[in-house]
C-alpha cells in the first residue's frame, strides 16, 4: 500500500515538472525571433568575462617582477595594460547593456501585443471567470518571466565559463595548492542537492501567493468606490492583510533556511581557507612558490567560489520562472471563441472582391 501511494506521488511529480516544462517550451516560442539577439548578448557576456581572466596575472607580475625585483620599467607597461583592458571592458559592457535594454523592450512590446491580440478572441465566458486585474496581471508575468529567462541564461552561461577555465589555470600555477583549494567542494555540492527541494518548494508558494495578493490588492483598489458604499472595506482589507501575512510567513521560511545554509557553508570555506592559506604559506617559505602566486591563485579561486554559491542560487528563480510562465500561458494559450479547422491553411493577401447572396440576421 505505501508503496503504491509513493508510485502514484513519484508518477504526479513527474507529471508536474512535464507540465512545467511545456508551459516553459511554450514561452520560448514567443521569443524565438529574438535567439540570434539572445546568442549576441551572451558572447558578449562571454568576452567580457574572459577580459576579467588576466587581472590576477597582473597582480602576480606587479608582486614578483616590480615589488620583489624592483624592476620600474615593468611597472609602466603592466599599469598601462591594466588601464587599456579597464576601459576596454568598461565600453564593451556600456555597449552590451544599451543592446540588452533596447532588445528587451522589444520582447516586451512583442508580446504585449500578441496577448492583447489574443484576448478579443476570446468567449465571454471567459472574462466572466477572469477579472480585469487577473488578466494585467498576466501581463506582469510575461515581463518577469522574459527577465528571469535571460537572467538565469546569463548566469550559466558565466559561472559555466568560470567553472570551465579557471581549474585549469589553478592546476598550471600550483597543483598541490588547487587540490587544496577544492577540499570545500564536495560539501557545496552536498549542500546544493540537500537544498534544492526545500528552495524549490518554498518558492514556488512564494511565487503563487505573491500573484494572487497582486491581483487581490488591485481588485481592492479598483473597486474602492463601490466597496465603501456596501460598507465591505474592512472584510477585504483582512483579506488582504491575510494574504499578506501568508508571504511574509513563506518568506521569512526560506530566509531563515538560506541564511542557515549560508552560516554553515560560511565555516566549511573558513576552515578551507584557512587550510588552504597553511599550506600556501609552507610552499612559500619552502621557494616553491612565489608571493605573486599565491595572490593570483588567492584570486583566481574567488572566481570559481563565487560560480560554485551562486549556481545553487538559480534554483529560486528557475521555479518563479515555471511558475510566471504557468500564469502567462494560462491567458495567452486559452482557446478561442473561434477554431481554425486542423488542416485549415494561411490565406495569402486577398485581392479582389466577393459578395453575400441570401445572408439573414437576427438578435
Amino acid at each position: 500500500m505505501a508503496a503504491a501511494v509513493e508510485l502514484d506521488s513519484f508518477f504526479s511529480s513527474l507529471q508536474k515538472i512535464r507540465a512545467n516544462f511545456v508551459h516553459l517550451r511554450t514561452f520560448l516560442k514567443l521569443l524565438r525571433p529574438y535567439r540570434g539577439n539572445v546568442a549576441e548578448m551572451l558572447l558578449a557576456n562571454v568576452v567580457l568575462t574572459l577580459l576579467a581572466l588576466p587581472l590576477p596575472l597582473f597582480s602576480k607580475l606587479l608582486l614578483d617582477n616590480v615589488v620583489v625585483q624592483r624592476d620600474m620599467s615593468f611597472l609602466t607597461y603592466i599599469i598601462i595594460a591594466i588601464l587599456a583592458l579597464t576601459v576596454l571592458k568598461s565600453f564593451l559592457g556600456a555597449l552590451t547593456g544599451y543592446y540588452a535594454g533596447y532588445i528587451t523592450m522589444k520582447m516586451n512590446q512583442d508580446i504585449q501585443q500578441k496577448f492583447m491580440a489574443h484576448l478579443p478572441l476570446l468567449p465571454f465566458s471567459f472574462f466572466n471567470r477572469y477579472g480585469a486585474a487577473e488578466i494585467l496581471s498576466r501581463l506582469g508575468d510575461a515581463a518577469r518571466s522574459r527577465q528571469l529567462l535571460l537572467n538565469i541564461l546569463n548566469e550559466l552561461v558565466t559561472n559555466a565559463l568560470y567553472i570551465l577555465l579557471i581549474p585549469a589555470i589553478l592546476v598550471l600555477v600550483n597543483i598541490k595548492l588547487a587540490l587544496i583549494a577544492g577540499v570545500a567542494l564536495p560539501w557545496m555540492l552536498l549542500t546544493y542537492f540537500v537544498s534544492s527541494k526545500v528552495f524549490k518548494k518554498l518558492t514556488q508558494l512564494i511565487s503563487e501567493k505573491g500573484a494572487q495578493g497582486a491581483t487581490v490588492r488591485y481588485e481592492f483598489i479598483r473597486g474602492i468606490r463601490e466597496v465603501k458604499s456596501l460598507g465591505m472595506e474592512n472584510r477585504l482589507l483582512r483579506r488582504v492583510l491575510m494574504r499578506e501575512m501568508q508571504l511574509r510567513d513563506l518568506g521569512m521560511k526560506r530566509t531563515t533556511f538560506g541564511a542557515g545554509l549560508e552560516s554553515l557553508n560560511g565555516v566549511v570555506l573558513a576552515a578551507s581557507t584557512a587550510l588552504y592559506t597553511w599550506f600556501a604559506m609552507h610552499l612559500i617559505m619552502r621557494g616553491e612558490m612565489t608571493i605573486g602566486d599565491y595572490m593570483a591563485m588567492t584570486m583566481y579561486i574567488g572566481y570559481i567560489y563565487a560560480p560554485l554559491r551562486a549556481i545553487p542560487g538559480l534554483i529560486i528563480p528557475v521555479q518563479e520562472l515555471l511558475v510566471h510562465t504557468q500564469r502567462f500561458n494560462e491567458i495567452y494559450l486559452a482557446p478561442g471563441e473561434i477554431q481554425s479547422a486542423a488542416r485549415a491553411e494561411a490565406l495569402p493577401e486577398p485581392r479582389g472582391h466577393f459578395r453575400l447572396r441570401d445572408v439573414s440576421f437576427s438578435y
